[in-house]
């Protein structure tokens, strides 16, 4: 009886140094895996609303939007932007195929096709990438611009306006130019 329990106590210390053995592999291979830096949320066909005083400023719609852990967010595939003025009515309205809120900076990184339309004044802006500063209000960039009013087409590179479009500097104007009478 005694040979019995001596060969049932080494299987017990084989299957716990085997327990041991394996729950050190199975750190090592936790340790292997990298941290997640994809989406926190994924939201569809989103909605958000931007509001100052219970007045609305803006809003976005977007087929497809990400939110990062670090409360940046993605517009993998574009987004169009209504801005309102203190009345409640659209002034403006801005579409892009892609876009990228940094948190940190509290700006939006917006390229591709980029149409900013003022509404009231009946002009527009084409880009290839603006940066829009929702806290401040403006819009910017360094990319060729062009301007399309009723009765001319201005041309230049960078740019600096309200983010209704209302008021505009370009930076370095290019083309001919109707000065009036």
């Amino acid at each position: 009886m005694n040979c019995t329990k001596v060969i049932d106590q080494r299987k017990i210390y084989f299957l716990l140094f085997s327990l041991l053995a394996f729950s050190c592999n199975d750190k090592e291979d936790v340790a292997q895996f990298e941290e997640y830096t994809g989406p926190m949320r994924i939201l569809s066909n989103a909605v958000i609303m931007h509001s100052d005083s219970a007045k609305i400023q803006g809003k976005l719609i977007t087929p497809l939007l990400y939110e990062f852990i670090n409360s940046d967010k993605e517009l993998p595939k574009g987004g169009f932007i209504e801005f309102y003025d203190k009345l409640g009515l659209i002034s403006a309205t801005l579409r892009a195929d892609y876009g990228y809120f940094t948190d940190e900076e509290q700006v939006w990184k917006i390229e591709g096709n980029v149409v900013l339309i003022n509404l009231e004044n009946n002009e527009s802006l084409n880009t290839e990438q603006l940066f829009w500063n929702p806290v401040a209000g403006n819009v910017y960039t360094d990319m060729f611009v062009r301007i399309e009013r009723e009765d001319e087409i201005l041309t230049g590179t960078g740019l600096t306006a309200k983010q209704d479009f209302s008021s505009y500097v370009i930076k370095k104007p290019e083309g001919v130019f109707n000065l009036g009478e």
